[in-house]
């Protein structure tokens, strides 16, 4: 695991980059960017204000930004976007029936300064990053409207915050509230999902489902070539109108979205020519349907298309709300696809000094005028990494061949070896991957046999 992985797999143990809560308050209106002061009044009465969406301050309008996480993230596009050295403000109205005590727990990244109904309860000029309740304050709620403005400011880095309200017990309030009104983000069922392929059919690390686990360090990957394709059952016929994609840098150039509801008449409702990759929020005209296609025609790197999380969102008669219910989901590949390049046969123990045989069938390759097909023993696990390769420039356009690949007498004796076959470019190497095909990390090494 990376360290960058690490990091986002505490943030998500911690709930920052959880699917959106319920005390979480995800929808506000935001205005900035501003210099980085954290005490500068960078608008008019702050203590004092109540913008509504398109109002001005300081020549920034107020916009309604609503995160699809429990982080409100103002380096998002359709925030701020990313930047250094800047502060922003965020507003929101809380209705309370009653007067009542409550807890606030924020966290930001970096420095905050918060008012509410025109009070500073804290002003905390830190260099941190974002854990739900870096802060957590005991607030007043006066019946009726209360005022809670929130402003963070961000040296370099990350930049933004995560609110929660709760009781004095730390549970939610479930009759406040909010202006604006928080937007219902409870993703759609998903039932089934059908695939085109797996980068090296790790279906255990970059399996489809993956996307909709709620975790930001997880992502699908598809094999290295054009086209692909995600087929999702939601199990039932539902409503959608809004698809948020967050692509990893590995994405399509060009695809569609298509819906059906037998799963074998496909309508386009939303096709994209020139993707730029990051998060895509979009917004589609209400579409009934049983089954999502995602549709990828060209992809806009050498690798693959991959996908941290896809969130779907609209009606239906259950819905999905956290990646606890993806259990019983069924993933399959495509039924109707024949292997571009296969592994059919290789050893589950190797011992050093010995040779051993991998057989490798493939349909549809490319010209072996520009491709090589490479089959290696690996494991990256191991640092600097174990990598047993052989080369084949030529091959037939279909066929199948018995590969021997020489284990060294220094091969690590540590278990979690793969074998993968990939055509390569013989120009670009690994830049230029056609496709790419693994087997399990299930090969140990042995000792050798003592002579």
């Amino acid at each position: 695991m990376t360290y960058r992985r690490l990091i986002l797999s505490i943030l998500f143990v911690l709930g920052v980059l959880a699917p959106a809560g319920a005390g979480f308050v995800r929808t506000w209106l935001i205005c900035g960017p501003f210099g980085p002061d954290l005490e500068t009044a960078y608008i008019e009465n702050e203590k004092g204000i109540k913008p509504r969406e398109g109002d001005s301050s300081s020549d920034r309008k107020w916009s309604l930004y609503s995160s699809l996480t429990n982080e409100v993230s103002f380096e998002e596009k359709q925030a701020m976007g990313y930047m250094d050295m800047c502060s922003a403000y965020a507003y929101v109205e809380i209705k309370s029936p009653v007067e009542r005590k409550a807890k606030l727990k924020v966290g930001s990244d970096d420095g905050i300064k918060i008012w509410l109904n025109g009070r500073v309860i804290l002003s905390n000029d830190v260099k941190r990053g974002v854990v739900i309740d870096n802060d957590t304050l005991n607030i007043l709620l006066e019946k009726g409207v209360n005022r809670l403005l929130i402003k963070v400011n961000d040296e370099y880095g990350g930049w933004g915050f995560v609110c929660n309200i709760t009781d004095m017990e730390g549970k939610d309030l479930s009759d406040i509230d909010f202006l604006p009104r928080q937007e219902n983000l409870l993703r759609l069922p998903v039932r089934e999902i059908i695939y085109s392929s797996i980068e090296a059919n790790d279906i255990d690390r970059l399996g489809p489902a993956m996307m909709l686990d709620g975790n930001m360090s997880t992502r699908w990957a598809s094999s290295f070539a054009d086209p692909q394709w995600i087929i999702i059952d939601h199990g039932e016929k539902v409503t959608l109108n809004r698809m948020v994609i967050v692509w990893e840098s590995a994405h399509a150039k060009k695809y569609r979205v298509e819906a059906s509801n037998n799963g074998k008449d496909w309508k386009k409702i939303y096709e994209e020519n020139n993707c730029p990759g990051g998060k895509e929020d979009i917004f589609l005209d209400k579409t009934s349907c049983r089954y999502t296609k995602l549709y990828f025609e060209e992809r806009a790197t050498p690798w693959g298309n991959s996908i941290f999380e896809l969130y779907m969102y609209g009606s239906a008669g259950r819905s999905l709300a956290s990646g606890n219910e993806l259990a019983d989901l069924s993933v399959k590949r495509d039924e109707n696809i024949k292997e571009i390049l296969a592994v059919k046969q290789y050893p589950k123990e190797i011992a050093p000094g010995s040779k051993i045989e991998v057989a490798v069938e493939w349909d549809k390759a490319p010209s072996s005028g520009e491709y090589k097909m490479v089959v290696q023993l690996e494991n990256w696990d191991y640092k600097p990494g174990v990598c047993i390769m052989e080369e084949i420039a030529d091959f037939d356009k279909s066929g199948s061949k018995k590969v021997i690949l020489a284990i060294p007498d220094d091969v690590p004796t540590i278990g979690g070896y793969r074998i993968v076959a990939a055509f390569v470019s013989k120009k670009k190497n690994w830049d230029d991957a056609f496709f790419v095909t693994g087997t399990k990390k299930n090969i140990t090494v042995t000792e050798a046999d003592e002579k």
